[in-house]
């Protein structure tokens, strides 16, 4: 069981981070198609950065919503 749920949760790290990474590094690559290194780092900060700042307004949207459901019940 814990093997499967690794995997599983290995498998939800490469499509939310290492595929948008990848993808986002083979765009912007000097020679698109073939991506360096540097060219995968800085993708995989601008990819985490940006899955931060969505999981920030997902907390935000949790957090006024658990606010304002009290209030209109």
């Amino acid at each position: 069981m814990i093997i499967a749920l690794t995997l599983l949760l290995f498998i939800l790290l490469c499509l939310t981070v290492g595929l948008p990474t990848f993808l986002l590094a083979n765009r912007y690559a000097e020679t698109p198609g073939h991506p360096g290194g540097d060219d995968l780092f800085t993708a995989f900060i601008i990819v985490c950065a940006f899955e931060a700042v969505i999981a920030g307004l997902l907390f935000v949207c949790y957090q006024a919503a658990a606010w304002l459901l009290p209030l209109l019940t």
